[in-house]
């Protein structure tokens, strides 16, 4: 018979729907934590999130690996669709809002700015052909300035 393996066991993935849903940012950060080394779980778990719920979640402040992953998160989903992309413009709102924002803004790295990039690179793609609903490119670009700081 053969040999038991000795390799360890891969990592179990953690899915998103296990983790409760934030009632604070500490929840977010304890999620990414959680899920960071799992691209597609994080990315699930962003997706998952409710914009008026992030912008209450971090009312007081925005840690900056938070943002930079969240904005990692939405630049691989804002592109698919425009459901994405609006989901996608709700978040980046609601982060504009947090305390700290404009601070941190000042300190994105060029990885942030690529994806902030890219996220409003498919906003106004879909804001262009009108599949955003009622977000129009006016407000696209309005926030986008926001994130050029």
């Amino acid at each position: 018979p053969a040999a038991p393996s000795t390799a360890p066991a891969p990592p179990r993935s953690i899915r998103p729907a296990a983790l409760p849903p934030p009632s604070n940012a500490a929840d977010v950060e304890r999620a990414w934590r959680t899920l960071r080394k799992d691209e597609g779980a994080w990315r699930d778990y962003v997706r998952a999130l409710p914009p008026a719920r992030v912008e209450a979640l971090f009312a007081k402040s925005l840690p900056a690996d938070i943002l930079s992953a969240v904005l990692a998160a939405l630049a691989q989903t804002a592109t698919n669709e425009a459901e994405s992309a609006a989901h996608a413009f709700g978040i980046l709102r609601a982060m504009s809002r947090a305390g700290r924002f404009s601070i941190l803004v000042m300190c994105l790295d060029q990885a942030d700015s690529r994806h902030a990039a890219t996220i409003f690179g498919a906003l106004e793609g879909f804001a262009s052909v009108g599949a955003l609903n009622d977000i129009t490119a006016a407000e696209v670009n309005a926030l986008r300035k926001e994130y050029e700081q």
